[in-house]
């Protein structure tokens, strides 16, 4: 995906790219009885802080301890940063689970991990992939 969509990303529930690097090494292996140079191409990046755990430990246990508000205030929260990655930066979230979802110090849910987000045009609504990464 395109770093400039992650950039740029303005929502409350979706988690902020603050930035990034990228590193290459030479790495010489032997591959059939001759050595052969290869590049090590490494890229990282920064996203905001979220203090608190993924929404996989908040839900994990039956009362879990929030309340029936809080737990549809999550999902609306959910809901309309997926709408906004959608339809507002173009950007199709492949790999959503509880554990790419973390909650701040208010409850506040942020959605995290776009390496499987794939982009698509404004002429388009959805993708067609042949891919088949992510969770079963």
């Amino acid at each position: 995906m395109k770093l400039q969509k992650l950039f740029g990303l303005q929502h409350r529930n979706a988690v902020q790219l603050r930035g990034c690097c990228a590193c290459t090494t030479q790495v010489l292996y032997s591959l059939e009885g001759k050595c052969v140079w290869t590049e090590m191409r490494e890229r990282l990046l920064c996203f905001e802080y979220v203090p608190d755990k993924s929404i996989r430990e908040h839900i994990s246990d039956v009362s879990c301890g929030i309340e029936r508000r809080e737990r549809y205030d999550m999902t609306r929260g959910i809901f309309s940063g997926l709408n906004y990655l959608h339809t507002e930066r173009d950007i199709d979230r492949m790999d959503l689970r509880p554990k790419n979802i973390f909650l701040d110090d208010n409850i506040l849910p942020n959605i995290a991990d776009f390496g499987l987000s794939r982009l698509f045009g404004k002429n388009g609504s959805r993708i067609i992939t042949t891919s088949r990464a992510g969770t079963l």
